[in-house]
């Protein structure tokens, strides 16, 4: 099985994001909210056992007991690495006040876990029921992917897994373009818009992308006065002029621009996106109010 083409040519900068997110975890565990949906995840009891029994050691002896158990049932098969990123993931969304919690999230590393395994166990959890699951799904992918860490955000890690089979993975896009929507909407661009005959049309969103973040930019440092709001201005019609892609995943990239900054929101473009023929796009314009 192949590695993800990381963009630094191997996978600690997975790695390296995964190891962060258990200082987060010891931040962050302390306030996870109260169980909210009825339905429960499917939990292998055995190796919910496992990980309890690794959260809760009381010395050194016990820690290396327990993660020779664990390792075991690796070694031997009677775990895979994808059940066990599973079985983590709904473990992680239970607990409440366990900051050793945060050595499970080192598990995938110390394990040798190939990063599109990580991935796609990740990946699929976004659509999982409850909602615990989804948030932490997001988490431990948003530190894969950079954008829950804080540094450069690389979805180009999610080029084999944007469609496989010939189906689209809505729960990963809609990930994506929540966590940020012009990084999406040139990854998804560079997996859909493939081959020659889309050169200038991958183009041209690298361009649109520009207009908007520009204009974004300015805003967020106040440089409003010097650019003399023209690039406000070219953003707006950047923006209606996308929506009317073709392509919905170029309208839903509008929809969640105009979500995070209300001031390019435009009445016309939203009330059309309101009515989308797109599901994901209609429905993440539904709950936009208007300018």
């Amino acid at each position: 099985m192949k590695n993800l083409p990381i963009r630094d040519g191997s996978s600690h900068h997975l790695i390296r994001q995964i190891l962060l997110f258990a200082v987060f975890l010891l931040i962050m565990i302390c306030g996870e909210t109260e169980l909210t949906d009825a339905a429960q995840p499917e939990k292998d009891q055995n190796i919910q056992g496992m990980l309890d029994e690794l959260v809760h050691v009381t010395d050194e002896p016990s820690l290396i007991r327990a993660r020779t158990r664990l390792q075991a049932a690796v070694d031997n098969g009677s775990v895979t690495h994808m059940q066990l990123l599973e079985q983590i993931l709904f473990y992680l969304a239970d607990v409440k006040d366990n900051p050793y919690s945060a050595l499970l999230v080192q598990l995938p590393h110390d394990l040798k876990m190939e990063p599109i395994v990580y991935l796609r166990t990740c990946t699929k959890q976004l659509d999982a029921e409850r909602q615990e699951v989804r948030q932490m799904a997001s988490r431990f992918l948003g530190f894969a992917d950079g954008s829950e860490s804080g540094l450069r955000i690389d979805f180009s890690i999610y080029d084999p897994l944007l469609r496989e089979n010939g189906e689209l993975k809505d729960g990963l896009i809609r990930y994506m373009y929540v966590r940020s929507p012009g990084e999406a909407l040139l990854a998804v661009s560079n997996v859909f818009l493939t081959g020659n005959a889309h050169v200038e049309e991958r183009r041209d969103m690298i361009w649109a992308e520009h207009v908007v973040s520009e204009a974004i930019w300015i805003k967020r440092h106040n440089f409003q006065m010097r650019d003399q709001g023209n690039a406000g201005e070219r953003a707006k019609q950047m923006l209606s002029s996308l929506s009317l892609s073709s392509h919905w995943w170029t309208r839903l990239y509008v929809v969640q621009i105009m979500r995070q900054h209300p001031v390019l929101r435009q009445t016309e473009v939203i009330q059309k996106l309101q009515k989308d023929e797109h599901a994901m796009v209609r429905e993440a314009a539904a709950s936009l109010v208007l300018p």
